[in-house]
């Protein structure tokens, strides 16, 4: 799937209404369709992913850039996917 704003957002509603609840954080790896550079370097979160997390009362949190790795629980996932595949 595309890493846009309307495929990650529709996303994250379909979970929360299938769930029946928020999660307190919402994680990403620094995706563009949540973030975006600054001037300065690094990350910041945009502001209609900002207005979304905020009307369903989620905080949002994100992995430094270049350390992908930190989001082990679906790194992992999605590594044995890929070797299942192959």
């Amino acid at each position: 799937m595309s890493e846009t704003f309307e495929a990650l957002i529709p996303g994250l509603q379909a979970a929360v209404w299938e769930l029946g609840r928020v999660p307190a954080i919402h994680r990403t790896d620094n995706l563009s369709a949540a973030t975006h550079d600054l001037r300065d370097g690094g990350r910041t979160f945009n502001e209609r992913y900002r207005q979304v997390l905020e009307h369903y009362g989620v905080r949002s949190d994100a992995n430094p850039p270049g350390r992908g790795h930190e989001n082990g629980d679906v790194e992992q996932a999605h590594h044995r996917f890929k070797r299942a595949v192959e």
